[in-house]
């Protein structure tokens, strides 16, 4: 904030009355948040070590764990689509899906085709079914029920107009 501050010499004499004795810690550099950012996306020791305390949904309670599942198989997906690459290139198929929905019919023409075999299309299906529920989101009425809530308390009122009389 007092970077931001208009005036550079009121932003210097509200930081000395605020922080006499300096500033108690010193932010991370964006480096070093983006090497962090790089170890969570990346599976192993490291990324274990920083989840070690943290929060991990399983699916049986949240379904985010979803995301979870789906990162354990990246590895294998990756692969596949990497080993895919020459076929797609030379048009035996057509290129992967961005779109989970559109991800099994796809796996199902490259067994077809002798690309994959059974293990590794339950691989690409188990991914799109887990990566389709990440992100699904809930559906909301535009008003959040509003109106919905509005003719519940109107009913209730005449219905207690009705018990007066």
């Amino acid at each position: 904030m007092l970077r931001n501050y208009p005036n550079r010499f009121a932003a210097g004499l509200v930081r000395a009355l605020a922080f006499p004795f300096g500033l108690p810690y010193a932010a991370p550099s964006d480096a070093l948040g983006s090497a962090i950012a790089e170890l969570m996306q990346t599976p192993g020791e490291s990324r274990d070590r920083l989840l070690a305390d943290s929060y991990v949904p399983r699916v049986s309670i949240d379904p985010i764990g979803y995301g979870e599942l789906a990162f354990a198989l990246m590895p294998r997906v990756a692969l596949l689509e990497q080993r895919l690459r020459q076929a797609i290139r030379h048009g035996r198929i057509e290129p992967v899906p961005q779109s989970f929905a559109d991800l099994p019919e796809w796996n199902e023409a490259a067994q077809q085709r002798g690309l994959i075999d059974e293990d590794e299309r339950k691989v690409l299906d188990d991914y799109a079914r887990y990566g389709a529920e990440v992100v699904k989101v809930d559906d909301f009425p535009a008003d959040f029920g509003l109106l919905a809530d509005l003719q519940r308390r109107k009913e209730m009122l005449d219905k207690a107009m009705e018990l007066a009389a």
